[in-house]
């Protein structure tokens, strides 16, 4: 997500959860693949309209990785 506010709101609900580790980036669509591609998260929550790059994009490219987590 390109926004911080919902980034900050979802990111503080799932951290009360003691069992669940949250890593977020700001910024951008190309952002996000390099996290998921370094990181290889259980989910990844990703907004569909963001500058430059849309969540569409984000989503073919993830897949073209061969990365199967889930996003929501």
């Amino acid at each position: 997500d390109d926004d911080p506010l919902p980034l900050r709101l979802l990111g503080e609900a799932l951290n009360s959860d003691p069992r669940l580790e949250v890593i977020w980036r700001e910024g951008s669509a190309p952002d996000g693949l390099r996290g998921a591609c370094e990181w290889a998260p259980d989910v990844i929550a990703c907004d569909v309209k963001m500058p430059e790059y849309d969540g569409y994009w984000f989503l073919r490219e993830l897949r073209s990785r061969h990365l199967t987590t889930p996003v929501v």
